[in-house]
């Protein structure tokens, strides 16, 4: 297993979040979440030999975000909570205040008090002073909205906890969609997957950690297919239709028709709280035999607003 130094931007927010660590030691009685990432802004923070991401981070708007794959690492890695809170604060921020939802209230004890102003609190609010709100997933679905917007104009998020244990609760529910530390995380492109996550002793690498073996499906995408597909035999392009072809790429990204020779014209993908289908070319709009599928493309791409 080799780690390469990640191309982008992000290397100097993953060495202030990662600052003075040598190594996170995973190898304990809780199973984090495997976290999935999209987009240019996201980066992992911890990840293991299989490629699996237990930790990252991520900017949305002007604000930021750190996601930890358990609730229990919150007061497992004091030194990693103490930079993330300076991180998210950001740069020349003069605002000391941390809130702290009241579920997680133990771990404020862990705070340097001179660096640090913490309110614990029984929910987010707008009316909130505080430039960072550290909160654990499972408390977010009523305040979601407002924590998306308090991140986008500046605020900086520290979320955690695991996703498997709500999915097998709710099997038939889209953990993506539906889970709710997603509805925070996922609009910055990190979140929560049903995927359970493999523990080890991690060393912190000078460089943000990457891996081939982390280029995985995200989802599993039958159910969206499934949807999609009622009552749609099959898929003929027109006569004389030349559609272009879609690269589909990234973990949540999936095809749904290609042609003979395996070329993708149609695909799906989701994106933060939302989802996107895309058509190469606007002839097969028209094509009145399909009337049936855009009528499920419509209700899948409306799901949870209706």
């Amino acid at each position: 297993m080799s780690y390469q130094p990640s191309q982008n931007s992000h290397e100097g927010d993953y060495m202030s979040i990662m600052r003075g660590l040598r190594e996170l030691n995973l190898c304990g009685p809780c199973t984090p979440s495997d976290l999935v990432l999209i987009g240019d802004h996201a980066f992992p923070l911890a990840m293991n030999s299989q490629g699996q991401v237990l930790m990252a981070a991520s900017l949305y708007g002007s604000g930021r975000i750190v996601v930890l794959g358990h609730e229990d690492y919150l007061s497992a890695f004091p030194a990693l909570v103490e930079n993330a809170l300076i991180w998210l604060r950001g740069e020349g921020s003069d605002n000391p205040s941390v809130a702290v939802h009241h579920n997680v209230w133990a771990v404020a004890g862990n705070f340097n008090s001179s660096m640090f102003q913490v309110e614990v609190v029984g929910a987010f609010s707008s009316d909130l002073k505080a430039g960072v709100y550290l909160t654990d997933a499972y408390s977010v679905d009523a305040d979601s909205k407002d924590l998306v917007e308090f991140m986008k104009a500046g605020g900086g998020v520290l979320i955690a906890g695991q996703a498997w244990d709500w999915a097998a609760q709710h099997p038939k529910e889209n953990t993506l969609l539906n889970f709710s530390g997603n509805k925070v995380s996922g609009v910055a492109g990190v979140y929560f997957s049903d995927h359970h996550g493999m523990v080890e002793n991690l060393p912190v690498y000078p460089q943000i950690p990457s891996s081939w073996m982390a280029l995985v499906v995200g989802k599993d995408f039958e159910d969206d297919l499934e949807f999609l597909l009622q009552g749609v035999p099959e898929f003929n392009l027109p006569p004389g239709l030349l559609a272009s072809e879609v690269l589909v790429h990234g973990p949540l990204a999936f095809p749904i028709f290609t042609t003979d020779d395996g070329r993708a014209f149609l695909a799906g993908a989701y994106y933060g709280q939302g989802r996107v289908i895309v058509v190469t070319h606007e002839g097969v709009l028209n094509n009145e035999a399909m009337a049936p599928f855009w009528t499920n493309v419509l209700h899948w791409l409306d799901e949870g607003r209706r």
